[in-house]
């Protein structure tokens, strides 16, 4: 059941390395990050490994970011982190970054 949930998570995938090859850019992964609200769904780390046969591990944009832990009231913090990905990004730009 979650390996058809997953399926098209894992096309999208496929078709993003097939763009990539046209583009001329290497499109072999070496690992899959994954973040965002989805990056918590069960099994997935597991299912695209598999699929992919790279590694798969869920994203910590908290890893390098020093943090009071009582921001998160006693929450699991990797509950959290895979979601604030984009938002530490944003974060961490300068003025001027254009990347």
């Amino acid at each position: 059941m979650v390996e058809q949930a997953c399926e098209g998570l894992a096309t999208a995938i496929e078709r993003a390395q097939a763009y990539l090859r046209t583009a001329g850019r290497p499109a072999a992964l070496s690992r899959i990050l994954l973040c965002g609200g989805a990056a918590l769904t069960p099994a997935l780390p597991e299912f695209l490994g598999r699929r992919f046969g790279v590694s798969c591990e869920i994203a910590n944009p908290l890893t390098r970011v020093n943090y009071d832990p009582g921001l998160f009231a006693g929450q699991d913090v990797m509950k959290v982190a895979p979601m604030l990905t984009v938002a530490i990004g944003l974060a961490m730009r300068r003025l001027g970054d254009k990347k």
